[in-house]
């Protein structure tokens, strides 16, 4: 079997649409009494002192500035104050708030002296992009509409010589042979139902029966799909090899890790079933995972399971444990999850009346970064982590920085910040947000594989967390329109390992 690596990026358009959590502010603000995190007399004063039909019917982007007017935000702040002072409302609670309610400058609620530098380029941008090519480019313009960019996530695998690309958009999924990245190949493509905001794919590979496994989930109110791609490959009819699993849009993206499905959110939904994110075993079943967690305790917009060695306080020895690593959104934080224990808080609640609320207990959270002082306000997107070094590369949406990095080395309970960053050009030549990444190693060499909205691809070497650099990029923000594949095979002549990028030139990039 080839040995094979793939990284693959998505296009999203820049367009408000894609963002859209299908919330208002009503919703919003019920929400959060719904669930227990205002209280009703607290939800009253926000709603009636905003009063104002058309305003608390408009719907909320999470990473844009406050609709409010000075008056009713300050009205606000000054509430949330005195609520928090007397002992009513958390710290926490008034940040979380705060930035849902797209306040301009919500309250910081710690300090820090470290302040985002932008990562050193070893190359001459002008005219050289640094280790990374344009070979390829994958279009179909059947699917194409004027002025929308349909694509919205992807993903990739190898099997026997063979390599495939999953790509997801607004209509289904689209299988791909990219063994020769030069002239990629459509193999086929799998109607789903259609939608306007985020799908999102992650595949899981039976090995008992060699059969691979793709998962597409999205928002809006498309649903939960289990796609047998071997049989697809195979030939095997799509009604057989293909079947709706319902967790209607709960699919914000999409994780398989360690034997879990987990679909994450990653909005504020006031129906108080679906905040945060489900949890699927696939071990007992990938064709129907059954059900056995949830994670309540933020927006969970993305989330990875990492085996991290810790220190067990009732016999003072080392164990592994398995820890859900949350991207929580508007909460500014990203949260370390006691695995076991949420499942096993799970499976004890069984609740007689479905309607009933879950919500995750405090104990399972065991650690979580803080809020950075420097930054008025920062959206958790999603993160990397590195289980060898122990450091999180937190990437962040909201433009006060790129890139966090968090350092676990000492206690889980206790993240140190080492650093933040924004890539080359972000203060010289054109500031861009980043929207996600993907850890990657090469030989002895580590790398992070960087999505921005209009800053292209970036490559930052990571081998030495106090010297980052960036040694390469593709500029996917230029007047063409095409989408396009990066081979980086020759990149690296002494390993066989395989790179592939997938881009649309006019857009946001998805890792």
């Amino acid at each position: 079997m080839m040995s094979i690596f793939l990284l693959l990026l998505l296009v999203l358009v820049l367009l408000q649409k894609d963002y859209v959590k299908a919330v208002t502010l009503t919703d919003i603000v019920l929400s959060l009494q719904q669930r227990g995190i205002l209280t009703m007399s607290q939800k009253d004063t926000i709603v009636q002192h905003l009063n104002d039909d058309d305003l608390l019917s408009l719907p909320m982007m999470h990473h844009h500035r406050s609709i409010l007017s000075e008056e009713q935000e300050a009205f606000l702040q000054k509430y949330f104050q005195q609520e928090e002072a007397s002992y009513r409302m958390t710290s926490d609670v008034r940040y979380y708030v705060s930035t849902l309610l797209k306040f301009q400058q919500p309250p910081i609620l710690r300090r820090s002296d470290i302040s985002a530098s932008s990562v050193f380029a070893n190359y001459n941008q002008s005219y050289y992009t640094g280790i990374v090519r344009l070979v390829g480019h994958y279009r179909n313009d059947s699917l194409r509409q004027e002025d929308d960019v349909p694509y919205r996530g992807i993903w990739g695998f190898a099997t026997g010589e063979e390599e495939y690309a999953l790509l997801v958009d607004i209509y289904g999924l689209h299988i791909i042979n990219v063994t020769n990245a030069t002239t990629p190949i459509l193999v086929t493509f799998i109607e789903l139902e259609a939608i306007n905001l985020v799908r999102d794919v992650d595949i899981y590979n039976d090995i008992t029966t060699n059969t691979v496994y793709a998962y597409v989930a999205a928002q809006s109110a498309a649903r939960l799909h289990v796609i047998n791609v071997t049989g697809i490959l195979n030939n095997e009819e799509v009604g057989v090899s293909v079947v709706d699993r319902g967790r209607e849009q709960y699919g914000h993206t999409v994780t398989v890790s360690n034997g879990f499905l987990i679909l994450n959110s990653g909005n504020y939904n006031p129906d108080p079933n679906a905040p945060g994110c489900q949890i699927f075993d696939l071990n007992t079943n990938p064709w129907d995972p059954p059900l056995v967690g949830m994670y309540t305790r933020g927006d969970c917009h993305d989330s990875t399971l990492h085996r991290i060695r810790v220190n067990n306080v009732e016999n003072n020895e080392e164990e592994e444990r398995l820890f859900l690593i949350s991207a929580d959104g508007g909460v500014g934080k990203w949260r370390f999850v006691d695995f076991q224990r949420t499942i096993d808080s799970y499976q004890d609640w069984k609740p007689e009346f479905p309607t009933v609320y879950y919500e995750t207990p405090k104990e399972a959270i065991l650690g979580e970064t803080q809020l950075i002082a420097d930054f008025h306000f920062s959206y958790a997107h999603s993160h990397a982590f590195d289980e060898e070094t122990m450091l999180l590369y937190a990437f962040e949406e909201s433009n006060g920085y790129d890139v966090a990095i968090w350092n676990l080395t000492n206690a889980i309970n206790a993240p140190v910040l080492v650093k933040t960053l924004t890539y080359s050009q972000d203060k010289t030549s054109h500031n861009a947000i980043l929207h996600n990444g993907h850890l990657f190693k090469v030989s002895n060499k580590k790398y992070l594989g960087l999505a921005y909205y209009t800053g292209g691809f970036r490559l930052w070497d990571v081998t030495n967390a106090d010297d980052v650099l960036e040694v390469g990029h593709y500029d996917t923000f230029q007047p063409f329109d095409n989408d396009i594949i990066i081979d980086q095979n020759e990149l690296f002549p002494a390993n066989t390992d395989i790179f592939t990028f997938f881009g649309q030139a006019s857009g946001a990039w998805n890792l």
